[in-house]
């Protein structure tokens, strides 16, 4: 039995089972982890220079000693950086790298000529190597910053166990003890017996680290999961009830927007209804601008309602060649009517001014502009229409929608007003912003003009300064040529 079980058959074991286990993870899980690609390398390097030290006697001596030994020492290197990838110490890298190539030109030096060191200081060189660096893996093993594993205090002990045989085997070198490596001694036997040993622990534990720090990475990324899901659902859940009460203040703004124009158009026809009745009532004919104010509130109730369906639809609106001046004629009516006794609307188009839009969509957008301008002169003033020919674009302070390139049709609206702030600008024409008192202004006019310019290809460009007065210009593309 003693003389089967020689240090000999425990190289010849340990060099099989190093490539064997080598070449197998290096053909599956090595293709796609760096840190296993360098492990099993270094394994499959190292069990061939371990085989070619048992072949000593049978292979020349260069590959029997220069080429097993430098096999081992990159095989341990590449190890020890698989250990370092890791541990993701990156740093310790190129020191490890470096005792490696150290390792292997001392070892060279002191085997080829004219040195020509005994085995007894190759094998120190050798073990000093494999020494240092099962210490340098244990160093990193030891700052590897992870849950508390088995695995992990298993390897440790490994490298520290295969680190106190070499640093012994190191000193039976300087010490003249080594005698050949295949004489079957008791040293011999423990050194191999216990190196094979932490060898072959090593191998799998390795690979099953690997794993288990995957297992943990995948716990950790599906507990993420879960927790960004939930969160999610409490933001969607969120989000959910504020659409509802942003709906909700918006339906109520808007409803007060369109309740107070048709408070408007219905206090007309109420008027106008009171006056032909007391008219008949007195025999005396009703007046014709009776008839043609209630006319244009109707008109206009109907123009807010196709405002409303053209914000709400889809569909782009005909357009049609519409005579400027009769809009404006309307507008105008419309907003002194409702205008307080302060402010004065006058109308400066002249007549037969062309300009291609929708009628009903026009009167409902410049109406909302022009009651803008008359709530902007809480102290009275004049609010002006005109409406003229222009070449291009003017330049204004503000601009929303774009007009189609050509002769345009430029309908001002002036007020008289203390102008427009600068930061209010910006946000003029959204829905829902009013610079005027909840309860006097509902934040849509503005925003149903812009809603009508983009629908017209028309565009809105605000002239504004303060204390002098704002003039709103809504163009219109004329429908001629240049």
């Amino acid at each position: 039995m003693a003389s089967f079980v020689d240090a000999g058959t425990l190289i010849l074991v340990l060099a099989i089972g190093c490539m064997l286990f080598g070449g197998i993870s290096l053909a599956s899980a090595g293709r796609t982890d760096i840190a296993i690609r360098y492990w099993s390398l270094g394994y499959f390097l190292a069990g061939a220079g371990v085989l070619a030290l048992a072949l000593r006697g049978y292979i020349p001596d260069l590959a029997s000693i220069q080429g097993a030994n430098i096999g081992v020492l990159i095989g341990i290197g590449l190890m020890l950086i698989a250990i370092i990838t890791h541990a993701g110490r990156d740093h310790l890298k190129l020191p490890a790298v470096t005792g490696c190539a150290v390792a292997i030109i001392v070892f060279n030096v002191a085997s080829l000529p004219p040195f020509n060191a005994p085995i007894e200081v190759r094998i120190a060189i050798v073990s000093a190597a494999i020494a240092m660096s099962q210490l340098f893996a244990l160093y990193a093993l030891w700052g590897l910053k992870t849950e508390r594993s088995n695995l992990l205090t298993l390897m440790r002990i490994s490298h520290l166990v295969l680190s106190i045989a070499f640093i012994l085997r190191f000193i039976s070198g300087l010490q003249g003890w080594a005698i050949s490596l295949f004489i079957p001694n008791p040293v011999n036997v423990l050194f191999y017996v216990s190196a094979m040993a932490m060898a072959f622990i090593q191998a799998p534990t390795f690979l099953l680290m690997k794993k288990e720090q995957a297992d943990r990475r995948a716990v950790r990324a599906e507990e993420e999961l879960s927790n960004e899901v939930s969160e999610r659902a409490v933001e969607r859940r969120f989000h959910a009830t504020r659409m509802r009460v942003e709906r909700a203040g918006a339906i109520e703004h808007f409803a007060r927007g369109v309740a107070h124009d048709a408070n408007t158009m219905i206090g007309v026809l109420q008027l106008g209804f009171g006056q032909i009745r007391n008219d008949i009532a007195e025999s005396k004919p009703v007046p014709a601008e009776t008839l043609n104010l209630m006319e244009k509130a109707l008109a206009q109730a109907r123009v807010t309602a196709s405002g409303l369906l053209a914000l709400g639809g889809k569909k782009s609106p005909t357009l049609t060649q519409v005579n400027v001046s009769d809009v404006l004629d309307e507008v105008a009516s419309m907003l002194a009517y409702g205008a307080p006794r302060e402010i004065a609307v006058r109308n400066e188009t002249p007549k037969g001014l062309l300009g291609r839009a929708h009628r009903g969509f026009l009167s409902t957008a410049l109406l909302n502009i022009g009651r803008n301008g008359i709530e902007a002169m809480a102290g009275g003033g004049t609010l002006t229409l005109s409406a003229r020919r222009l070449s291009e674009v003017p330049k204004g302070d503000y601009q929303v929608g774009s007009v189609a390139s050509g002769p345009i049709v430029d309908i001002s609206v002036t007020d008289e007003g203390p102008g427009i702030a600068r930061d209010t600008l910006n946000e003029l024409f959204e829905p829902m912003v009013t610079t005027k008192e909840e309860q006097d202004g509902h934040g849509y006019g503005l925003y149903m003009a812009r809603g009508v310019a983009e629908r017209l290809g028309a565009a809105i460009v605000v002239q504004t300064q303060r204390e002098t007065g704002t003039v709103m210009h809504f163009l219109l593309a004329s429908g001629e040529r240049k």
